[in-house]
């Protein structure tokens, strides 16, 4: 199975993606609603937090994202990721090559310690025009709430923006989020799963 790049410099580009199901990737409806909402990317920063593919993540750097983190952990998934990215790589030159950084071997919740100073070191602008786009397995609910309570809320130093993907049944629900103080900007969805918009810049 491939998955198609929707927009930008590189729509139409297929990523390889692994066999089985080990990972779940979004689905090309949600990702479509998602940057057909949010279009310009132009000096976003933008973090993959468990990357997979690198879809998305590869589909803001299309549309003009200046940089790109993408995070994945998983030894077998990683290969495909780093494979996706060399491929774009040696069609698009080195403009993919200076603005992606890639970290295997790390979970999200655990990177995002050593992205803090990376980030302290923006300036304001900058820092308010970071995404990050936590999608997790649905059902590992810990990473959920280590990434958005303890990284991001509780510690503190995050001014960005946060896109959370889960499933209202399968994965940490909507209500669940509200329950806890999140408040969503926008929220879009697709079925069961959705992608809550959250402006961390924003009291929580």
């Amino acid at each position: 199975m491939a998955i198609k790049i929707l927009g930008g410099i590189a729509k139409g580009y297929n990523l390889q993606t692994p066999k089985g199901n080990l990972i779940r990737p979004t689905s090309a409806v949600l990702r479509r609603k998602a940057f057909d909402t949010y279009q310009d990317w132009d000096d976003w920063i933008f973090i993959d937090g468990c990357a997979g593919t690198g879809a998305m993540g590869l589909e803001a750097w299309s549309r003009g994202a200046k940089q790109i983190y993408f995070v994945e952990k998983h030894r077998k998934v990683f290969p495909i990721l780093k494979n996706n990215l060399d491929k774009i790589q040696t069609s698009y030159g080195t403009y993919l090559e200076e603005n992606a950084f890639v970290s295997s071997n790390q979970a999200i919740e655990n990177w995002l310690i050593g992205f803090k100073k990376t980030y302290e070191n923006l300036n304001l602008e900058e820092q308010t025009m970071c995404l990050l786009f936590l999608d997790p397995p649905y059902h590992q609910k810990e990473v959920y709430q280590k990434v958005i309570f303890k990284r991001l809320i509780e510690e503190n130093w995050f001014k960005g923006w946060l896109w959370i993907e889960s499933d209202e049944k399968k994965g940490i629900s909507s209500e669940d989020l509200k329950n806890q103080g999140i408040s969503f900007y926008d929220f879009i969805t697709q079925g069961d799963s959705f992608l809550g918009v959250v402006k961390i810049t924003e009291h929580q």
